[in-house]
């Protein structure tokens, strides 16, 4: 992405320059809480990138309502939070504290959001600046689990986006830890990448603890009283925890070769790793599938029979399902849970040792 003032905004830390970008980035004050999506959206995005030709606002799609730039590169749209987060990479948070710190002052006054709002730019800005390039990623795992599947990095840069794109009316957590409201639908329509393979790529880092679910509990009475219904807790749109990604151990993705495509299961986490783990990946779930009883006569068939062929193994485990449940399970969906719990079997031998190693808890 090329446009004509880029060069002077990659170097706004010189001293030369400050004033120059300080004044590309007037804009209306801001006399409420906004999202860092919708302040960036009250400054001149044509002034910002000297480029009017290639600047208009979004008219329909999720950007709608918003200055976007268009690069002749790719076509692709970018808002102007997405402009300056590809353009001063790393430098981000101080970007925010030295041109554009009012944002956090409605008002001219501090509000009781702004450390989580500083917060969560701190990590998701820090997060996507180490993978919007992927060549130069520079965790050899992390740059191997999104090499299987590059859609992993699109849902990722979303996730990151997003977050610093939420309106919260309240505090939704009892700290000021970087948290975002994550719609998996929303991703997939923004990244065009099918939303079973988005919710596949969204549990994989909860579940390697590059992002963790909030519980109901762990909310503030506040942010519940105004989103949940006790009725339909389960209903309610995910807020996640955001970790560094330099923090994160990314090894049973590799070892278990993750992708887009890999689909992770209460049931299967719950049989390899036991239920306090799934708890904390499927926080306010109650696994109500028959995968764990499943799993466990695998297991059995298996630790009796290792060379047993997946045809009969498959067949074993039905008539031992029907029989102990009087049920008649479809074959299919015998097939189904196979396919979740084999995607923990590169970790272990027959006899499933203990699994510290992978455990990312």
């Amino acid at each position: 992405m090329r446009y004509k003032n880029k060069e002077l905004i990659e170097n706004w830390q010189k001293a030369a320059n400050m004033p120059k970008v300080l004044s590309l980035f007037q804009h209306v004050e801001i006399t409420k809480e906004k999202n860092l999506q919708d302040c960036f959206n009250t400054c001149d995005l044509a002034l910002i990138t000297g480029e009017p030709t290639k600047c208009k606002v979004a008219q329909r799609g999720p950007l709608k309502g918003s200055q976007v730039f268009t690069s002749p590169a790719n076509h692709q749209m970018y808002t102007i939070l997405q402009l300056i987060l590809e353009t001063v990479g790393s430098s981000f948070k101080d970007f925010l504290r030295d041109i554009v710190g009012d944002f956090f002052y409605p008002n001219g006054v501090e509000s009781e959001l702004s450390d989580l709002t500083f917060n969560v730019a701190k990590i998701a800005s820090a997060n996507y600046a180490s993978i919007k390039d992927y060549r130069k990623i520079k965790s050899p795992e992390l740059k191997k689990f999104i090499g299987n599947d590059r859609d992993i990095q699109s849902v990722m840069q979303a996730i990151y986006i997003n977050s610093m794109s939420v309106d919260w009316s309240v505090p939704p957590v009892k700290d000021a830890s970087a948290v975002g409201r994550i719609s998996t639908d929303n991703i997939a329509k923004q990244t065009k990448i099918p939303v079973k393979k988005v919710q596949n790529v969204v549990k994989i880092l909860r579940f390697i603890r590059a992002i963790s679910e909030v519980s109901v509990a762990g909310m503030t009475p506040s942010y519940r009283q105004r989103y949940i219904n006790p009725d339909k807790v389960y209903a309610h749109t995910p807020i996640y925890t955001l970790f560094p990604l330099n923090s994160v151990d990314w090894s049973v993705a590799i070892d278990c070769g993750f992708t887009g495509k890999t689909r992770l299961t209460q049931s299967a986490i719950t049989y390899f790793y036991g239920e306090e783990i799934a708890a904390k990946v499927f926080p306010d779930k109650k696994d109500t599938t028959m995968g764990l009883p499943v799993m466990q006569t695998f297991g059995k068939i298996l630790n009796t029979h290792p060379n047993i062929s997946l045809e009969t193994l498959l067949n074993t485990a039905k008539s031992l399902i029907d029989t102990d449940f009087d049920t008649d399970l479809p074959l299919r969906t015998i097939k189904g849970i196979w396919q979740s719990f084999k995607v923990f079997l590169p970790l272990i031998n027959l006899q499933r040792p203990a699994l510290d190693k992978h455990i990312p808890f």
